[in-house]
């Protein structure tokens, strides 16, 4: 427990690092451009750094499928994590383009704000994730032709959704509601983690699921939630009150935002279990000393990025 403790501790700071540059390169544009609604650069330094672990974790992905039988299609998975974890980043660099491009006259902001609305919309989720089967598709045309096909696209595509659509959706989270939101998202989630290893290491008794996940229980899952909930409370309370977008009233909405997106964690979590059960390994990798490849870090936020992005987008409206 000692070298997990110092493991954890050590990548807490490689992650604050991160965000620290990624605000402030934000930052920086703002201060040259005190007039500006957005950043068209946000978030580029953490994609730059996020791609690369992504890529890691669809290898990692890839390498699990071949433990069952699946051989996935490696270049064109890899391309569509590409395309689809950066597109959040390409389309709000190309509003910034657009904007540039089309503004002869200062004073038509109205006009020229729809018409960018209009162009970004061409590069939209549903042609980046159409694109990014057909490639799949394409790959087993080329090489594997009617060579188990239908397990090869289908686990393929999943790896990329996995992989490079929930990826995306947490830069784009990054994006919209900035850095220190996607700070509190990631805190309550692994905080949640953490909350559940240690309530359940010492007043666990009663297993959730002991066929999926020996480790796990009711005791944990409680003990996490609540660490979970305290941690965006505490989060939000430093940072929330001085931004311009905060979609939260109040402390009961940031507390039940943590618990719903810390629950959303635990059953992300349950799932990669399930994946790595099924090819009969223990850990996705070994990159990490004391946690194990990069999915078994990713699990839990990279399926509660979707529930914290339409929870913000609630709360925001009510």
């Amino acid at each position: 427990m000692k070298k997990r403790i110092i493991f954890g501790l050590v990548m807490i700071a490689v992650l604050l690092g991160v965000f620290w540059a990624d605000w402030k390169w934000e930052n920086s544009y703002r201060t040259a451009h005190p007039d500006a609604n957005y950043s068209p650069t946000a978030g580029v330094p953490l994609a730059v750094i996020f791609l690369p672990i992504l890529w890691i974790g669809f290898l990692e992905f890839a390498k699990m499928a071949g433990g069952v039988g699946v051989k996935v299609h490696t270049k064109a998975g890899l391309a569509g994590v590409t395309l689809l974890s950066c597109l959040p980043v390409i389309r709000n660099a190309l509003l910034e383009i657009v904007s540039r491009i089309m503004q002869p006259n200062a004073d038509a902001d109205i006009d020229i704000a729809i018409q960018c609305i209009k162009i970004s919309n061409i590069i939209t989720w549903p042609l980046a994730i159409a694109f990014a089967v057909m490639l799949i598709f394409l790959a087993q045309m080329i090489k594997g032709r009617l060579e188990d096909a239908l397990r090869r696209v289908a686990c393929t595509t999943m790896g990329v959704m996995y992989l490079g659509l929930f990826g995306g959706i947490l830069l784009l989270f990054r994006i919209r509601y900035g850095m220190e939101f996607l700070l509190m998202f990631i805190a309550a989630v692994k905080c949640t983690d953490i909350g559940a290893y240690f309530t359940g290491s010492f007043i666990g008794k009663h297993k959730m699921i002991p066929w999926l996940s020996p480790g796990k229980t009711w005791e944990g899952l409680a003990g996490g939630l609540i660490t979970g909930a305290l941690v965006a409370v505490l989060i939000w309370r430093i940072f929330g009150s001085n931004l311009q977008v905060n979609p939260f009233d109040n402390m009961i909405e940031v507390a039940i935002f943590g618990i719903i997106v810390g629950a959303a964690g635990q059953f992300g979590d349950l799932c990669e279990s399930l994946m790595k059960r099924s090819a009969g390994v223990k850990d996705s990798g070994a990159l990490v000393p004391e946690f194990g490849g990069v999915l078994d870090i990713l699990d839990s936020p990279l399926l509660a990025g979707p529930i914290a992005y339409v929870l913000f987008t609630i709360f925001a409206l009510i």
